[in-house]
């Protein structure tokens, strides 16, 4: 027994080495006043962070390398995922950018990232309108930002876009994000069917992301500019250097304590949100770490899971 909790004390150093690899700790916030997003679906949201071909002028080909290496379709559908595309000071060709927008767009289309939001964020108008046309042309969901550091409340739906889907963005919005056919309908004074067919077709154009749940207490639909505010909005702290990581050292309790002194917030609210900064960095990899420990635990294989705990690099030889 004493043995088996050393390994599991080695595994867990071993995971807490892992948050060096963490570029930066999402500062601690609280779900604005007005969200009424349910934590379930909050907890499990993946904020992909911001992201961006960077300054240079690159060619076409070089952005679709980019696109392929950033961009990797999800196996998970049911989680509700966001990217904010940060355009500003990049200089790049009308080609460049059809080969970014198109491609990325017809796969959110197509449901390629399960229920996602893209976020587009320029300081130009000349390319805002560039975007909202290519997302007209093309029939793909879009959100537009005027700034890098606005908030995603603030962003503006382009694509094949209604005037229904406009008022039904706006209830979403002034309800905090979370609707229900049975609240629109009351809100709206409509039948709990048009209400049903008004969030079932935002939702399949790409607008809202649904939650099923049982019949009869109806499917959510969430508006995930509301639902991933906070975490775009929120400021990052820079965790410790990789070298001088420690969680036995001060520094990293410091730097927890500070925070959630200047946040107004508990420290261990803090380590939660460093953890989901993880988390949403590493969805993909870690998803797989599960897959093959549950494998090992499913075919009885404790040799293998031994060498697991243990760290060792030949955790799979049989």
């Amino acid at each position: 027994m004493a043995k088996e909790k050393g390994l599991y004390c080695r595994r867990s150093e071993r995971r807490e080495s892992d948050l060096r690899h963490v570029s930066f700790l999402a500062a601690p916030h609280l779900m604005a006043p007005s969200s009424h997003i349910p934590p379930l679906v909050e907890r499990d949201l993946v904020y992909r962070g911001r992201v961006g071909p960077g300054p240079t002028s690159p060619a076409p080909m070089q952005v679709s390398a980019w696109l392929d290496e950033t961009f990797k379709p999800t196996q998970d559908q049911t989680r509700q995922q966001a990217w904010v595309l940060n355009l500003e000071g990049t200089s790049m060709s009308a080609e460049a950018l059809y080969e970014l927008i198109v491609p990325l767009g017809e796969r959110l289309r197509e449901r390629s990232y399960g229920q996602s939001a893209l976020f587009v964020a320029s300081d130009s108008p000349q390319v805002r309108s560039m975007l909202g046309a290519m997302a007209v042309q093309h029939d793909f969901p879009l959100f537009i930002l005027d700034s890098l550091e606005s908030s995603l409340r603030d962003a503006k739906p382009v694509g094949p876009v209604t005037e229904m889907d406009r008022a039904v963005l706006d209830y979403t919005m002034a309800a905090g994000g979370l609707a229900t056919s049975a609240h629109l309908a009351s809100a709206a004074n409509i039948t709990l069917a048009a209400a049903s067919n008004r969030l079932a077709d935002s939702s399949e154009r790409g607008y809202l992301a649904k939650v099923e749940r049982p019949r009869k207490q109806g499917n959510q639909f969430i508006d995930l500019r509301v639902a991933f505010a906070p975490r775009h909005e929120a400021n990052f702290v820079p965790t410790p250097a990789p070298g001088e990581f420690d969680p036995a050292r001060p520094e990293l309790r410091d730097l927890i304590e500070q925070t959630a002194h200047e946040q107004g917030r508990q420290p261990a609210e803090v380590l939660a949100d460093m953890w989901r900064a993880y988390n949403s960095q590493n969805y993909d990899s870690e998803t797989a770490e599960f897959r093959k420990v549950g494998q090992m635990i499913s075919s009885g294989d404790r040799e293998a899971l031994k060498r697991y705990l243990r760290g060792d690099g030949d955790a799979e030889r049989t």
